[in-house]
């Protein structure tokens, strides 16, 4: 599925510039477009900043995938780099938390009250989308379980999945 405007489009993997938009679904509903998706468990889910949508791949070459339900709003994911898939767990930085999700039930805010302050602060100057470069990205060492998420400019946090604690990592002598 390729993200066009503010719809959802197949695409031939091997032609990926060449496309006919012949199956397609507008995500209205919540202001912004697609911002990032994956694919797990026989499903795509598109995120948008504050909200998702599922999608279930079928197997039909001219449907390829019908949506789940309706836009669930609440939580949503910043940027395509600011997702990643862990041992089943999709992490997600959102517009208010980083989140633990398996796909079912709620997702579930990680970063606690305290860390939510720091890590989450778009009121100082820097917050990563005020930067230059400004996007927000996570990444999940899946050999150590740490998931790294980069915020705040000059800090990167890291979450060490199987004990829940957060550190944090000042990086050059600018942050």
């Amino acid at each position: 599925a390729l993200k066009y405007g503010n719809d959802v489009v197949d695409v031939e993997v091997s032609e990926p510039s060449r496309f006919t938009g012949q199956v397609r679904y507008n995500m209205g509903g919540t202001a912004g477009f697609p911002t990032a998706a994956v694919v797990r468990d026989g499903k795509i889910i598109v995120f948008k900043r504050r909200s998702y949508w599922p999608f279930t791949i079928v197997d039909d070459a001219n449907i390829v995938f019908l949506p789940e339900g309706d836009e669930a709003v609440g939580f949503g994911c910043l940027g395509p780099l600011a997702i990643d898939t862990h041992e089943g767990i999709t992490y997600t930085i959102g517009e208010n938390d980083i989140y633990a999700w398996p796909l079912v039930g709620e997702p579930r805010g990680i970063c606690g009250e305290g860390m939510r302050a720091e890590i989450m602060n778009k009121a100082v100057a820097s917050w990563v989308e005020s930067q230059t470069y400004n996007m927000p990205l996570l990444c999940v060492d899946k050999r150590l379980h740490i998931l790294y998420a980069y915020t705040q400019k000059g800090k990167l946090f890291a979450y060490h999945i199987r004990t829940g604690a957060w550190s944090t990592v000042i990086a050059g002598g600018d942050g």
